[in-house]
């Protein structure tokens, strides 16, 4: 069933999780805020090409309103830290990684830190298990199945809608070509979208679409470095390393929210 075809029937989508329409629609708004109708209607923009006229250039440096936003949640709240060779091959002493599973609007997802920040937030996928996703991230380290602090402020991030009262520091084990673009991933706007062009010329390589591409899929922090703000310039809400209707439902929540502010 495509977009235009959910779009148009709330019965069906009900059925799909076997429910009836009025029980579907009440538990529709109480997770987006809006009815289904009003909330697919405003994400409607994003199925169509966008060209010159729709998307300006974005990062003219004579511009004073950039609408890359340095003051934006996701870049007042995180710091991107890279965990160093020395960390990560730290002769017989294992870096320790603690997880925790935690509920989101998205689903179930698995917040997982170091000592010194979160390296991994993920939304699982059907029989998928938290320590052999760990295992193919972090191979032959310790790993272990322990809530902390850090865990409860990440999944609380949903719910309050605001900065935490100090930034919360990330520790991910990749290269500063992709820190780079992760970073201005956080800069984008709530609410708002950009195409792997933007990113590109955002961290002034504007050639590199495919490296920027690449980065973008293997983000390790999902949502909270927003790479799901990150859409085809064809139209549509392209792939997403967490599904593709994950991907939708986020661009679509976070409309809501930033018309309801």
């Amino acid at each position: 069933m495509d977009y235009n075809q959910m779009n148009s029937s709330v019965d069906m989508l009900a059925e799909m999780v076997n429910l009836n329409s009025n029980e579907f629609c009440q538990m529709f708004i109480e997770w987006s805020g809006v009815e289904p109708e009003t909330f697919f209607r405003g994400m409607s923009p994003n199925l169509k090409r966008r060209n010159e006229e729709e998307v300006p250039d974005l990062f003219d440096s004579n511009d004073n309103d950039s609408s890359f936003n340095s003051e934006s949640l996701h870049n007042r709240s995180f710091k991107i830290n890279r965990i160093t060779a020395d960390e990560y091959q730290n002769g017989d002493e294992l870096l320790v990684i603690k997880y925790s599973v935690q509920q989101s609007p998205f689903g179930r997802m698995m917040v997982a830190s170091t000592e010194q920040g979160i390296c991994t937030v993920w939304f699982f996928s059907k029989n998928e298990q938290p320590g052999d996703i760990l295992a193919d991230l972090f191979p032959e380290e310790d790993v272990r199945n322990e809530e902390s602090p850090e865990h409860i402020r990440v999944a609380g991030l949903f719910e309050n809608d605001a900065a935490p009262e100090s930034r919360l520091d990330l520790h991910v084990k990749e290269t500063p070509f992709q820190v780079s673009v992760w970073e201005a991933l956080l800069r984008i706007p709530e609410g708002e979208l950009r195409c792997c062009s933007d990113i590109a010329k955002e961290i002034g390589n504007p050639k590199a679409l495919r490296a920027v591409g690449s980065a973008i899929g293997q983000n390790p922090i999902a949502y909270f470095i927003p790479c799901h703000r990150v859409v085809p310039a064809a139209g549509g809400f392209g792939n997403y390393r967490w599904g593709k209707t994950r991907k939708a439902a986020m661009i679509g929540w976070e409309r809501v929210r930033t018309d309801q502010r």
